[in-house]
Protein backbone atom coordinates (compact mmCIF):
# COMPACT_ATOMS: atom_id res chain seq x y z
CA UNK A 1 0.00 0.00 0.00
CA UNK A 2 2.88 2.37 0.83
CA UNK A 3 4.60 1.59 -2.49
CA UNK A 4 1.38 2.24 -4.39
CA UNK A 5 0.99 5.59 -2.59
CA UNK A 6 4.45 6.71 -3.66
CA UNK A 7 3.79 5.58 -7.25
CA UNK A 8 0.59 7.64 -7.40
CA UNK A 9 2.38 10.64 -5.91
CA UNK A 10 5.20 10.45 -8.43
CA UNK A 11 2.76 9.97 -11.32
CA UNK A 12 0.93 13.16 -10.37
CA UNK A 13 4.18 15.13 -10.27
CA UNK A 14 5.44 13.72 -13.57
CA UNK A 15 2.14 14.21 -15.36
CA UNK A 16 1.71 17.80 -14.17
CA UNK A 17 1.99 20.16 -17.14
CA UNK A 18 3.62 23.52 -16.50
CA UNK A 19 3.15 26.08 -19.25
CA UNK A 20 5.87 28.67 -19.68
CA UNK A 21 4.67 32.10 -20.81
CA UNK A 22 6.18 33.86 -23.76
CA UNK A 23 6.87 37.01 -21.73
CA UNK A 24 9.36 38.25 -19.16
CA UNK A 25 8.09 36.36 -16.09
CA UNK A 26 9.38 32.80 -16.15
CA UNK A 27 7.36 29.88 -14.85
CA UNK A 28 10.03 28.39 -12.64
CA UNK A 29 9.10 25.25 -10.66
CA UNK A 30 9.68 25.18 -6.90
CA UNK A 31 12.66 22.83 -6.40
CA UNK A 32 11.94 19.81 -4.23
CA UNK A 33 15.31 20.40 -2.57
CA UNK A 34 14.01 23.73 -1.20
CA UNK A 35 10.95 22.14 0.39
CA UNK A 36 12.53 21.25 3.73
CA UNK A 37 11.87 22.20 7.35
CA UNK A 38 13.07 25.70 8.21
CA UNK A 39 12.99 26.97 4.63
CA UNK A 40 11.04 30.10 3.68
CA UNK A 41 10.38 30.82 0.02
CA UNK A 42 8.97 33.74 -1.94
CA UNK A 43 7.59 32.90 -5.36
CA UNK A 44 8.30 33.93 -8.05
CA UNK A 45 12.06 34.30 -8.02
CA UNK A 46 12.49 35.38 -4.39
CA UNK A 47 10.54 38.62 -4.90
CA UNK A 48 9.71 40.64 -1.79
CA UNK A 49 6.74 42.46 -3.34
CA UNK A 50 3.88 41.24 -5.55
CA UNK A 51 5.11 40.72 -9.12
CA UNK A 52 3.37 42.01 -12.26
CA UNK A 53 1.88 39.24 -14.39
CA UNK A 54 2.11 39.42 -18.18
CA UNK A 55 -0.86 38.66 -20.40
CA UNK A 56 -1.39 35.00 -21.39
CA UNK A 57 0.46 33.77 -18.32
CA UNK A 58 -0.35 30.23 -17.22
CA UNK A 59 1.83 28.60 -14.59
CA UNK A 60 1.23 25.93 -11.97
CA UNK A 61 3.45 25.90 -8.89
CA UNK A 62 3.64 22.65 -6.93
CA UNK A 63 4.19 22.35 -3.18
CA UNK A 64 4.89 18.84 -1.93
CA UNK A 65 6.36 18.76 1.60
CA UNK A 66 8.26 15.60 2.54
CA UNK A 67 7.34 13.28 5.39
CA UNK A 68 7.01 14.99 8.80
CA UNK A 69 7.19 18.48 7.27
CA UNK A 70 4.15 20.70 6.79
CA UNK A 71 3.90 24.00 4.95
CA UNK A 72 2.04 27.26 5.30
CA UNK A 73 1.13 29.12 2.13
CA UNK A 74 0.11 32.76 1.97
CA UNK A 75 -1.15 34.13 -1.34
CA UNK A 76 -0.85 37.89 -1.85
CA UNK A 77 -3.55 38.79 -4.35
CA UNK A 78 -3.43 41.92 -6.49
CA UNK A 79 -5.31 40.59 -9.48
CA UNK A 80 -7.02 43.28 -11.55
CA UNK A 81 -8.36 41.55 -14.64
CA UNK A 82 -11.88 40.16 -14.25
CA UNK A 83 -10.78 36.91 -15.89
CA UNK A 84 -7.40 36.63 -14.17
CA UNK A 85 -7.43 33.88 -11.56
CA UNK A 86 -5.38 31.95 -8.99
CA UNK A 87 -6.65 28.44 -8.21
CA UNK A 88 -5.29 26.56 -5.18
CA UNK A 89 -6.00 22.80 -5.26
CA UNK A 90 -4.73 20.07 -2.96
CA UNK A 91 -4.68 16.29 -3.06
CA UNK A 92 -7.08 16.11 -0.08
CA UNK A 93 -9.90 17.47 -2.20
CA UNK A 94 -9.98 21.17 -1.35
CA UNK A 95 -10.09 23.80 -4.12
CA UNK A 96 -10.08 27.59 -3.71
CA UNK A 97 -10.53 30.15 -6.50
CA UNK A 98 -8.96 33.59 -5.97
CA UNK A 99 -10.03 36.48 -8.21
CA UNK A 100 -9.77 40.27 -8.26
CA UNK A 101 -12.73 40.34 -5.86
CA UNK A 102 -11.05 38.07 -3.29
CA UNK A 103 -9.21 39.38 -0.20
CA UNK A 104 -5.61 40.53 -0.51
CA UNK A 105 -4.36 37.68 1.69
CA UNK A 106 -5.40 34.02 1.61
CA UNK A 107 -3.70 31.48 3.89
CA UNK A 108 -3.52 27.69 3.48
CA UNK A 109 -1.96 24.82 5.42
CA UNK A 110 -0.36 21.90 3.58
CA UNK A 111 -0.14 18.53 5.31
CA UNK A 112 3.08 16.48 5.08
CA UNK A 113 3.50 14.37 1.95
CA UNK A 114 0.46 15.86 0.20
CA UNK A 115 0.39 17.93 -2.98
CA UNK A 116 -0.90 21.48 -3.36
CA UNK A 117 -0.96 23.11 -6.79
CA UNK A 118 -1.28 26.87 -7.33
CA UNK A 119 -2.32 27.71 -10.88
CA UNK A 120 -1.86 31.37 -11.86
CA UNK A 121 -3.60 32.39 -15.09
CA UNK A 122 -4.09 35.67 -16.95
CA UNK A 123 -5.96 36.30 -20.19
CA UNK A 124 -4.85 38.01 -23.40
CA UNK A 125 -5.31 41.60 -22.21
CA UNK A 126 -2.53 43.05 -20.05
CA UNK A 127 -4.21 44.27 -16.82
CA UNK A 128 -1.09 44.64 -14.61
CA UNK A 129 -2.34 41.99 -12.21
CA UNK A 130 0.16 41.06 -9.51
CA UNK A 131 0.71 38.18 -7.07
CA UNK A 132 3.19 36.75 -4.59
CA UNK A 133 3.42 33.37 -2.83
CA UNK A 134 4.96 33.17 0.66
CA UNK A 135 5.76 29.60 1.71
CA UNK A 136 7.18 28.41 5.04
CA UNK A 137 8.13 24.79 5.76
CA UNK A 138 8.04 23.55 9.37
CA UNK A 139 8.85 20.30 11.11
CA UNK A 140 5.98 18.14 12.33
CA UNK A 141 6.29 16.79 15.87
CA UNK A 142 6.03 13.05 16.53
CA UNK A 143 2.90 12.05 18.48
CA UNK A 144 2.81 9.97 21.63
CA UNK A 145 0.76 6.76 21.69
CA UNK A 146 -2.26 6.48 23.99
CA UNK A 147 -4.75 3.65 24.37
CA UNK A 148 -8.35 4.65 23.77
CA UNK A 149 -10.51 4.03 26.83
CA UNK A 150 -13.18 1.54 25.75
CA UNK A 151 -16.13 -0.05 27.50
CA UNK A 152 -15.80 2.36 30.43
CA UNK A 153 -17.37 5.57 31.74
CA UNK A 154 -14.41 7.64 30.47
CA UNK A 155 -15.26 9.85 27.50
CA UNK A 156 -12.34 10.16 25.09
CA UNK A 157 -12.13 13.70 23.77
CA UNK A 158 -9.69 16.35 22.59
CA UNK A 159 -10.36 20.05 22.32
CA UNK A 160 -9.15 21.32 18.96
CA UNK A 161 -6.87 23.87 20.63
CA UNK A 162 -4.98 20.99 22.25
CA UNK A 163 -4.00 19.69 18.80
CA UNK A 164 -2.48 22.94 17.47
CA UNK A 165 1.17 21.97 17.28
CA UNK A 166 2.55 25.50 16.88
CA UNK A 167 1.21 26.60 20.25
CA UNK A 168 3.35 26.07 23.34
CA UNK A 169 3.09 22.86 25.35
CA UNK A 170 1.07 21.04 22.72
CA UNK A 171 1.74 17.34 22.20
CA UNK A 172 0.14 15.32 19.43
CA UNK A 173 -1.52 12.08 20.53
CA UNK A 174 -2.15 8.96 18.48
CA UNK A 175 -5.13 7.06 19.88
CA UNK A 176 -5.08 3.29 19.51
CA UNK A 177 -8.01 0.93 19.99
CA UNK A 178 -8.76 -2.74 19.34
CA UNK A 179 -11.06 -1.90 16.45
CA UNK A 180 -11.95 0.99 14.15
CA UNK A 181 -12.49 4.40 15.76
CA UNK A 182 -15.23 6.95 15.15
CA UNK A 183 -14.18 10.60 15.51
CA UNK A 184 -17.19 12.88 16.06
CA UNK A 185 -16.97 16.65 15.82
CA UNK A 186 -18.52 18.33 18.85
CA UNK A 187 -19.24 21.80 17.51
CA UNK A 188 -19.50 24.74 19.85
CA UNK A 189 -21.65 27.77 19.14
CA UNK A 190 -18.57 29.95 18.68
CA UNK A 191 -19.18 31.51 15.28
CA UNK A 192 -15.47 31.86 14.43
CA UNK A 193 -14.63 28.16 14.68
CA UNK A 194 -12.84 27.12 11.47
CA UNK A 195 -12.16 23.45 10.74
CA UNK A 196 -10.19 23.61 7.45
CA UNK A 197 -6.81 23.37 9.19
CA UNK A 198 -7.59 20.40 11.45
CA UNK A 199 -6.90 16.90 10.19
CA UNK A 200 -7.60 13.30 11.17
CA UNK A 201 -4.68 10.99 10.36
CA UNK A 202 -5.92 7.43 9.95
CA UNK A 203 -3.30 4.73 10.55
CA UNK A 204 0.49 4.98 10.80
CA UNK A 205 1.36 8.65 11.30
CA UNK A 206 4.32 8.59 8.91
CA UNK A 207 2.58 6.57 6.18
CA UNK A 208 -1.15 7.09 6.85
CA UNK A 209 -3.93 5.12 5.23
CA UNK A 210 -5.91 8.35 4.89
CA UNK A 211 -5.75 12.02 5.88
CA UNK A 212 -9.07 13.88 6.14
CA UNK A 213 -9.88 17.47 7.01
CA UNK A 214 -12.39 17.80 9.83
CA UNK A 215 -14.25 20.30 7.63
CA UNK A 216 -14.73 17.50 5.08
CA UNK A 217 -16.30 14.89 7.37
CA UNK A 218 -18.96 13.13 5.29
CA UNK A 219 -20.23 10.39 7.60
CA UNK A 220 -22.81 10.42 10.42
CA UNK A 221 -24.59 13.31 8.75
CA UNK A 222 -21.26 15.10 7.99
CA UNK A 223 -20.16 15.28 11.64
CA UNK A 224 -17.95 12.21 12.00
CA UNK A 225 -15.18 10.11 10.48
CA UNK A 226 -15.01 6.32 10.80
CA UNK A 227 -11.43 5.10 10.58
CA UNK A 228 -10.18 2.31 8.35
CA UNK A 229 -7.55 1.30 10.93
CA UNK A 230 -7.43 1.14 14.72
CA UNK A 231 -5.30 4.29 15.22
CA UNK A 232 -6.10 7.97 14.65
CA UNK A 233 -4.29 11.25 15.33
CA UNK A 234 -5.87 14.71 15.39
CA UNK A 235 -3.60 17.48 14.08
CA UNK A 236 -4.20 21.25 14.09
CA UNK A 237 -2.03 23.41 11.83
CA UNK A 238 -3.25 26.91 12.65
CA UNK A 239 -3.08 29.17 15.70
CA UNK A 240 -6.63 30.51 15.83
CA UNK A 241 -8.88 30.03 18.85
CA UNK A 242 -11.39 27.23 18.44
CA UNK A 243 -13.96 26.32 21.07
CA UNK A 244 -14.99 22.98 19.55
CA UNK A 245 -13.73 19.48 20.35
CA UNK A 246 -13.75 15.96 18.97
CA UNK A 247 -15.02 12.86 20.77
CA UNK A 248 -13.51 9.45 20.00
CA UNK A 249 -15.06 6.03 20.56
CA UNK A 250 -14.76 2.60 19.04
CA UNK A 251 -17.03 2.39 16.03
CA UNK A 252 -18.92 -0.65 17.29
CA UNK A 253 -20.12 1.45 20.28
CA UNK A 254 -21.41 4.26 18.08
CA UNK A 255 -23.10 1.91 15.61
CA UNK A 256 -25.56 0.82 18.31
CA UNK A 257 -27.32 4.14 17.69
CA UNK A 258 -29.13 5.51 14.67
CA UNK A 259 -27.29 8.76 15.31
CA UNK A 260 -24.61 10.01 17.68
CA UNK A 261 -24.28 13.78 18.05
CA UNK A 262 -21.66 15.70 20.05
CA UNK A 263 -21.52 19.30 21.16
CA UNK A 264 -19.10 21.46 23.14
CA UNK A 265 -20.09 24.03 25.76
CA UNK A 266 -17.56 26.72 26.58
CA UNK A 267 -17.24 29.53 29.13
CA UNK A 268 -16.87 33.04 27.75
CA UNK A 269 -18.91 36.21 27.80
CA UNK A 270 -16.97 37.68 24.91
CA UNK A 271 -18.67 36.02 21.98
CA UNK A 272 -22.37 35.37 22.24
CA UNK A 273 -25.18 36.36 24.52
CA UNK A 274 -25.50 33.71 27.21
CA UNK A 275 -29.09 32.86 26.39
CA UNK A 276 -28.07 32.18 22.78
CA UNK A 277 -25.23 29.87 23.77
CA UNK A 278 -27.49 27.08 24.93
CA UNK A 279 -28.57 24.43 22.45
CA UNK A 280 -32.00 22.96 21.76
CA UNK A 281 -32.21 19.47 20.33
CA UNK A 282 -35.29 18.12 18.60
CA UNK A 283 -35.40 14.72 16.94
CA UNK A 284 -37.78 11.89 16.23
CA UNK A 285 -35.20 9.21 15.46
CA UNK A 286 -35.63 5.92 17.30
CA UNK A 287 -32.28 5.49 19.08
CA UNK A 288 -30.19 8.60 19.60
CA UNK A 289 -27.22 9.62 21.74
CA UNK A 290 -26.16 13.20 22.46
CA UNK A 291 -22.68 13.62 23.94
CA UNK A 292 -22.24 16.94 25.76
CA UNK A 293 -18.80 18.23 26.79
CA UNK A 294 -18.14 21.23 29.04
CA UNK A 295 -14.82 22.52 27.69
CA UNK A 296 -13.77 25.10 30.27
CA UNK A 297 -15.32 24.03 33.56
CA UNK A 298 -16.73 21.05 35.44
CA UNK A 299 -20.45 21.52 35.42
CA UNK A 300 -23.39 21.04 33.04
CA UNK A 301 -26.93 22.32 33.54
CA UNK A 302 -29.95 20.65 31.96
CA UNK A 303 -32.15 23.74 31.93
CA UNK A 304 -35.31 22.07 30.71
CA UNK A 305 -36.55 18.86 29.14
CA UNK A 306 -39.88 17.92 27.60
CA UNK A 307 -41.10 14.98 25.56
CA UNK A 308 -42.64 15.57 22.15
CA UNK A 309 -43.41 11.86 21.79
CA UNK A 310 -43.49 9.50 24.77
CA UNK A 311 -44.74 6.04 23.80
CA UNK A 312 -44.53 3.01 26.13
CA UNK A 313 -41.22 1.16 26.52
CA UNK A 314 -39.15 4.26 25.85
CA UNK A 315 -35.77 5.09 27.38
CA UNK A 316 -34.74 8.66 28.18
CA UNK A 317 -31.76 9.19 30.44
CA UNK A 318 -28.55 11.13 31.02
CA UNK A 319 -25.43 9.13 31.85
CA UNK A 320 -22.06 10.21 33.27
CA UNK A 321 -19.84 9.28 30.35
CA UNK A 322 -20.13 8.01 26.79
CA UNK A 323 -23.39 6.36 25.73
CA UNK A 324 -22.58 2.82 26.85
CA UNK A 325 -23.62 0.42 29.59
CA UNK A 326 -20.66 1.31 31.82
CA UNK A 327 -21.74 4.92 32.35
CA UNK A 328 -23.70 5.66 35.53
CA UNK A 329 -27.24 7.00 35.14
CA UNK A 330 -27.48 10.61 36.31
CA UNK A 331 -31.07 11.44 35.35
CA UNK A 332 -34.08 9.32 34.38
CA UNK A 333 -36.23 11.73 32.38
CA UNK A 334 -39.26 9.44 32.62
CA UNK A 335 -39.48 10.28 36.35
CA UNK A 336 -42.37 12.78 36.44
CA UNK A 337 -41.22 14.15 39.81
CA UNK A 338 -38.09 15.75 38.32
CA UNK A 339 -37.85 19.54 38.47
CA UNK A 340 -35.61 21.76 36.36
CA UNK A 341 -32.98 23.07 36.12
CA UNK A 342 -30.75 20.12 37.02
CA UNK A 343 -27.18 21.10 37.91
CA UNK A 344 -24.60 18.34 37.48
CA UNK A 345 -20.97 18.53 38.59
CA UNK A 346 -19.62 16.63 35.60
CA UNK A 347 -17.25 17.45 32.75
CA UNK A 348 -19.31 15.50 30.23
CA UNK A 349 -22.46 13.44 29.90
CA UNK A 350 -24.56 11.66 27.30
CA UNK A 351 -28.30 11.93 26.83
CA UNK A 352 -29.84 8.76 25.38
CA UNK A 353 -33.29 8.71 23.80
CA UNK A 354 -34.76 5.39 22.64
CA UNK A 355 -38.20 5.10 21.03
CA UNK A 356 -39.12 8.66 21.96
CA UNK A 357 -38.40 12.25 21.02
CA UNK A 358 -37.78 15.27 23.20
CA UNK A 359 -36.64 18.86 23.36
CA UNK A 360 -34.10 20.00 25.92
CA UNK A 361 -31.68 22.80 26.65
CA UNK A 362 -28.18 22.45 28.08
CA UNK A 363 -25.65 25.00 29.26
CA UNK A 364 -22.31 25.05 31.03
CA UNK A 365 -22.65 25.65 34.76
CA UNK A 366 -20.52 28.79 34.44
CA UNK A 367 -22.80 30.30 31.82
CA UNK A 368 -25.88 29.34 33.79
CA UNK A 369 -24.58 31.02 36.93
CA UNK A 370 -23.69 34.14 34.95
CA UNK A 371 -27.21 34.24 33.58
CA UNK A 372 -28.90 34.19 36.99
Amino acid sequence: MRTMGFQILNSILIALAITVPAYSLDCTPIPRSDQVAGKQLKIPNGATMPVVLPANFNCTYVINPPLMVFAKLQVENKLKGLNDVIIVRDSLGKSTVITSRSPFLSTFTIFPHTITMIQVTTKSVQMNSMFLLNIAFEKMSTPTLQALATGSSVMNYQTLNETQIELEERQLVTYQANEAITVTLGKSLYQNDIFDNFYVVDGDFHYPTAVTRISQFNQCGTVCYRSQTNTVTIVGLDEFTDESAVVLMETYESEVYDEVVAMTLYDSDNYWDITNRTVNFDSARSNLAYMVLSKDSDGIVIADFSFTEAPPHMIAKAVAGPPNGASKVLVDFTDISITYPIKLNVKYLSIILTNCSAKFTVSSLYNWNQKQ
